[in-house]
């Protein structure tokens, strides 16, 4: 198959839906396909056809916090990517997407699109939660005016299908985990014994809820023997780096590659996954291969929930009390966190990458054989 890939960011280093699409275009070209990406770049590079950046005054400066940016749908070069492709897949809700869906259904190329961000995420990462029912309702009617013309959707979790099933009935949803790269699986978890150390990875920001995290550690019997890892960066750093002085704990901040990450993962005790708002949750479910055991927020808006196996593996969410309970918990029961690591090994074999990629070849597939055969 050829298959176009459209996403305004593939560049960016943190952006989950980024990362996803990375990794399965490498894995689908290791199989043989030929896989090309729309999308903003600087570099010329073998099968990504490069477009420049759309700056919008006020919002440029926000979503650059948020390591996004937006592309300029250049109609010519939106042809050229598509010219041959079989299948298209558009990776989000926006302005390059929406000219894409319309340029491949003139050519007679099948449109597949991903619901990888929620209107919350959008509010949340403005600034304007004050105001999220009136936001997340201008957003909801965004989003509606593209997702009822693009009527087959990729969901990456059950929450996520549900919503979809709820705002769009008529459309063939595929619901398919992000999947779990291979090196995640090879970690060996051995917590440090110096040091009890727990690590929450994400984004700088406040849906990410890492000051609870904080405030949890920060108010434990235990926080004198804990060390915090917080891999990430975004716009709420210098907000938490005061916050964790403020509650006395060690604490480290700051980007990590993805050796760093698992070198990370490899010697921690606990992994606590704080976000409000995730349409997954790929970083916890790499921690859950790593061998760490999680303690996961219970919020509604979060399909990260879905990973707990036992009450202790869920907090109620931005209750640091709560949280705290759990961390003591685990740290003053080190044979049953042994034990529910071990329950998790064989939970995490469903979340595979190539369990995922051999369902989002079927998907690929089903969709042009429909195609080109509508009656069959």
């Amino acid at each position: 198959m050829i298959i176009l890939f459209v996403i305004d960011n593939y560049e960016s280093q943190s952006n989950g839906a980024t990362i996803t699409t990375r990794r399965f275009r490498e894995a689908l070209m290791k199989r043989g396909h030929e896989v090309r990406v729309l999308t903003i770049s600087s570099k010329k590079e073998n099968g990504i056809y490069a477009l420049k950046e759309r700056e919008l005054p006020l919002v440029t400066g926000i979503v650059h916090k948020q390591d996004t940016m937006f592309a300029k749908a250049d109609k010519e070069i939106i042809k050229n990517a598509l010219t041959g492709v079989d299948i298209c897949h558009l990776m989000y809700p926006f302005k390059l997407s929406r000219v894409t869906n319309e340029i491949a259904k003139e050519m007679g190329i099948p449109v597949i699109t991903s619901y990888h961000i929620m209107p919350e995420n959008i509010v949340y990462g403005a600034g304007v939660r004050k105001y999220s029912f009136l936001f997340n309702w201008l957003v909801n009617s965004y989003f509606k005016s593209f997702y009822k013309k693009t009527p087959i959707i990729h969901a990456p979790s059950k929450m996520s299908e549900l919503s979809l099933k709820k705002y769009y009935p008529k459309s063939k949803i595929y619901t398919i985990s992000n999947g779990v790269t291979d090196e995640f699986f090879t970690v060996k978890n051995n917590p440090s014994i110096d040091k009890i150390r727990i690590v929450s990875i994400g984004r700088y920001s406040k849906e990410k809820g890492q000051d609870v995290t904080i405030k949890a550690i920060g108010n434990s019997i235990y926080r004198d023997k804990i060390e915090l890892i917080l891999p990430g960066k975004g716009k709420q750093e210098k907000r938490l780096r005061k916050l964790a002085k403020k509650y006395n704990i060690d604490v480290k901040f700051g980007f990590m590659s993805k050796l760093e990450l698992m070198e990370t993962l490899s010697s921690a005790y606990l992994f606590i996954h704080s976000a409000e708002i995730e349409i997954e949750g790929m970083s916890c479910l790499e921690a859950i291969a790593a061998g760490v055991v999680p303690i996961i927020s219970d919020s509604k808006k979060s399909a990260s929930n879905q990973f707990s196996l036992t009450a202790n593996n869920l907090f109620k969410n931005r209750n640091s009390k709560d949280l705290t309970e759990k961390i003591e918990f685990w740290i003053s029961n080190p044979i049953n966190r042994n034990q529910n690591a071990l329950d998790y090994r064989s939970f995490i074999e469903n979340y595979r990458i190539c369990n995922s990629v051999d369902k989002f070849e079927t998907m690929f597939q089903e969709n042009i054989k429909k195609w080109l055969y509508p009656s069959h």
